[in-house]
């Protein structure tokens, strides 16, 4: 007996949670509308990253926060830095990174890093691993 009323229980909790969610075109509109961020995020890094694709600078790490997920393994972290160039004052910026899991240990604040700006939006960078 017990074990069917936890089954009821669950099930009338299941429904509960479908009526007080959101339309399914809203949930889908927002992860899509993640997603095109997400791949914009990633286009840029690749473009930066590419041979003449960005201004080399050296970046310190001050705060790295948890991942929106994973990429073939890879965590997407979000990392706050402090960038340094030859042409211009240092200045901070934030973007999400795919980071591979053999370079996860040098993301710790504090430590100084090689990457390539982008020329047209200062705050856009990528790491060169």
């Amino acid at each position: 007996m017990g074990m069917f009323k936890d089954l009821r229980d669950t099930n009338k909790m299941a429904k509960e949670i479908g009526r007080n969610a959101p339309p399914v075109k809203d949930r889908l509109a927002d992860m899509n509308q993640k997603m095109a961020a997400l791949t914009e995020s990633l286009n840029t890094s690749a473009a930066v990253a590419a041979p003449g694709g960005g201004v080399p600078a050296e970046v310190q790490i001050v705060e790295v926060g948890t991942g929106a997920g994973q990429i073939n393994g890879d965590p997407i972290l979000t990392v706050s830095v402090m960038v340094f160039m030859a042409s211009a004052p240092p200045f901070p910026a934030t973007r999400s990174l795919v980071v591979p899991l053999v370079h996860m240990h040098r993301m710790v604040p504090g430590t100084r890093l090689n990457a390539m700006v982008d020329p047209t939006d200062m705050t856009s960078f990528a790491f060169v691993w």
